[in-house]
């Protein structure tokens, strides 16, 4: 009995887990382009937030996956923190749509779902359309088969003494037994990372009467505290605000399961005045050893513990907002880690988010690399050109993990190769201009070293076309995170006019110094080096107007 229970409950489990993987992904891969639209263009108005929350999350079936793409958004200063809280909000709501779909106890379509899905996708893999459509069916019958290996296992134990003692140490007639269901819910949920898995393992010991309606209540509200361990692994590496987002979610659903655990009792006849009119039935209904209306019971308790929250938090959004910055404080210089996880590849959406943040982080590294060039005229001092060269070695290592990240995404076939294509010539182009500026550091440091210091016209010269530069990588960081809304047609003019205003200053040096030349006003060894100089910034123009070029697709 013990093999049967085992080997029946890992390949239900097993199923249903991967069942959800197949259905959410599909959704997710289906919908993409306009689910990332779509959140860009969300508002500060709660009510609209709160509803976007809920129906992207009722589409992908995930609010672990729109949570961390939430997270991610934040992180990449698409969304600002208030958006982000009122999103999180209805993507509470939006989770629980997946208990509904569980207790329509439609069982009889599972394996006809899964093969005419698998039909689509083995014979339609050609059409990106279709596939989609097939992964969605397949996974839909994988779920609800997975639930019936659940409850097959679990019937095979019903009667057990030895099981049921088991089961009887977990109960929420008593404080105690209440707060032991929360804990499991809690852990185990934590370490399948799936809300949803275990609100489908839960309904499948209460049909089979392993675990009563008021216990799966109970196990209900500790899994609401577990599905936030996938929002703060998320934050691994991240800014600030993505980790105060984050927050809010574990705050959001911390806060409510402590209250609901004390109103327990009213909580339970909250539910049972909602269901019944519905004219359901009762929850210990038996029909051929089945508790048939367990289910919508349980799905009810689930929907509106999460609906009770978000009314309780609407009005208090801004308290929450101060709480998790007090919580978590601003940092001056925050140390940058990679975030670009293999977990992310399983999140397309997310994952293109973070890529584009790294893009963004190498603009901002050689931001600082051209600080620090600054400095090397006031202190050209071997130490400052170890900054740079670490700078210059940051590029190149970031580079490297976007464009091995971005090979993997490509060989999941999640996002369009353009766009992969275009992230890794932006990735390139930074690479290149870091090396451009570390040459530029060292041209200034030789010229130290032989005693042929810049004229004040040349060294005037030299600092402005710096500012130009991070002025215009600036600008460049704005329009690789606002990707999204552009218009390429007018991006790529905009950005060609700055283009032309930062090169015709630098044809002006350039004139300048050929002027100097002919008339003999400068040394030879300090017109080679100037000249070396301008050759550098030169290269370093050129980069960033290729990766203007690929921004808007023109590079093709």
């Amino acid at each position: 009995m013990f093999l049967n229970l085992t080997f029946s409950l890992i390949g239900g489990f097993g199923l249903f887990m991967y069942g959800l993987k197949v259905f959410s992904d599909g959704l997710q891969e289906s919908t993409e382009n306009a689910l990332k639209e779509i959140l860009h263009k969300v508002t500060q108005n709660k009510i609209f937030g709160i509803a976007l929350g809920f129906l992207i999350t009722a589409i992908v079936q995930s609010s672990s996956a729109v949570t961390v793409m939430v997270v991610s958004f934040v992180n990449a200063n698409i969304l600002t923190l208030s958006q982000a809280i009122n999103i999180i909000l209805g993507a509470n709501i939006g989770t629980t749509v997946t208990g509904w779909i569980i207790s329509l106890n439609i069982d009889v379509l599972a394996l006809p779902s899964l093969g005419i899905g698998s039909i689509i996708v083995i014979f339609g893999s050609e059409n990106r359309k279709l596939r989609f459509f097939g992964e969605i069916l397949m996974g839909f019958g994988m779920i609800f088969y997975g639930l019936i290996l659940m409850k097959m296992a679990f019937e095979g134990v019903r009667g057990s003494e030895d099981f049921e003692k088991v089961f009887l140490m977990a109960n929420a007639d008593t404080m105690y037994g209440r707060f032991l269901c929360v804990v499991i819910g809690m852990v185990v949920t934590a370490i399948i990372q799936s809300s949803s898995a275990a609100l489908g393992v839960t309904i499948s010991l209460a049909t089979v009467g392993l675990i009563d309606y008021p216990t799966a209540v109970a196990l209900i509200l500790g899994q609401n505290i577990g599905t936030t361990i996938t929002a703060v692994l998320a934050t691994l590496g991240a800014s600030t605000n993505a980790k105060r987002a984050a927050l809010v979610h574990c705050l959001f659903n911390i806060i409510g399961v402590i209250y609901m655990f004390f109103l327990f009792p009213y909580y339970i006849k909250l539910v049972n005045i909602v269901v019944g009119f519905m004219n359901i039935g009762a929850p210990d209904l038996v029909v051929n050893n089945k508790y048939i209306n367990i289910s919508f019971y349980i799905a009810a308790a689930h929907t509106i513990f999460n609906i009770v929250n978000v009314i309780v938090f609407y009005f208090l959004t801004g308290k929450l907002e101060k709480i998790v910055c007090i919580i978590i404080k601003d940092k001056d210089s925050e140390k940058h880690i990679s975030v670009l996880v293999d977990r992310l590849l399983n999140m397309p959406i997310s994952a293109e988010i973070e890529v584009r943040k790294e893009v963004a982080y190498m603009g901002e590294t050689a931001k600082k690399m051209i600080a620090r060039i600054q400095q090397l005229f006031d202190n050209p001092s071997e130490r400052i050109l170890n900054k740079i060269r670490d700078h210059e070695k940051m590029l190149d290592n970031t580079d490297n993990e976007i464009h091995t990240f971005l090979l993997k995404l490509l060989g999941k076939n999640t996002l369009n190769s353009a766009d992969i294509a275009s992230l890794i010539n932006i990735s390139t182009y930074y690479e290149n201009l870091g090396d451009n500026l570390k040459d530029l550091a060292k041209a200034i440091i030789k010229g130290n070293e032989k005693k042929t210091l810049f004229n004040d016209t040349q060294k005037h010269d030299i600092l402005t076309m710096l500012d130009n530069n991070m002025k215009f990588i600036d600008y460049l960081s704005s329009l690789i995170l606002e990707y999204y809304s552009l218009n390429k047609e007018k991006t790529y003019e905009e950005a060609m006019q700055k283009y032309h205003e930062i090169k015709g200053f630098y044809y002006e040096a350039r004139q300048r110094h050929y002027d100097n030349v002919d008339k003999s006003l400068i040394p030879a060894l300090n017109a080679h080096l100037y000249g070396d100089v301008l050759v550098y910034f030169n290269r370093s123009i050129s980069n960033l107007v290729n990766i203007v070029e690929a921004i808007t697709g023109k590079d093709k």
